[in-house]
């Protein structure tokens, strides 16, 4: 991985981090009973864990050419008979 994927990558989990400790503490205030769907703190932090690791991986994996990136858009049956009929 490349110095500034890393970078995005520690910033994004920063950012995590701040979100969740954050709106932890802000639910009882703003009245959202089922902030965290009322998970304890050990397994928001294992669900934290477990997409921070996954991100990281795949950032990995897409620097090193292991993924092939797909162009955004591939046309479909539908979009192939539009053009090939004109409708």
């Amino acid at each position: 991985m490349d110095a500034k994927t890393a970078d995005f990558c520690v910033e994004s989990l920063m950012g995590l981090l701040m979100h969740a400790r954050r709106g932890r503490a802000l639910a009882p205030r703003i009245e959202i009973p089922a902030f965290y769907h009322g998970a304890r703190e050990e397994e928001l932090v294992n669900h934290i864990v477990s997409f921070a690791v996954g991100g990281i991986r795949a950032c990995a994996k897409a620097g090193t050419g292991e993924r092939k990136r797909r162009p955004a858009f591939r046309p479909g049956r539908a979009d192939k008979r539009r053009r090939r009929t004109g409708r």
